[in-house]
């Protein structure tokens, strides 16, 4: 019983890993039909990805 348990529980946990790339792979697609239709939201979307980064090394130390 508890050999299902954790197998399911692995199945699960794949799921969640696909979805979570899947989530991902939609996120990337928008963002670049979004910059397609409107090239000067890349300024913006770089400011953002540099705060991203920012937020990041503060974090670390």
């Amino acid at each position: 019983m508890e050999n299902n348990h954790i197998q399911e529980m692995k199945t699960l946990e794949k799921k969640l890993e696909l979805k979570i790339k899947e989530d991902e792979q939609n996120l990337a697609s928008d963002i670049l039909k979004d910059v397609i239709l409107n090239p000067s939201m890349l300024n913006n979307l770089t400011d953002v990805i540099k705060g991203i980064s920012d937020l990041e090394k503060l974090v670390e130390k």
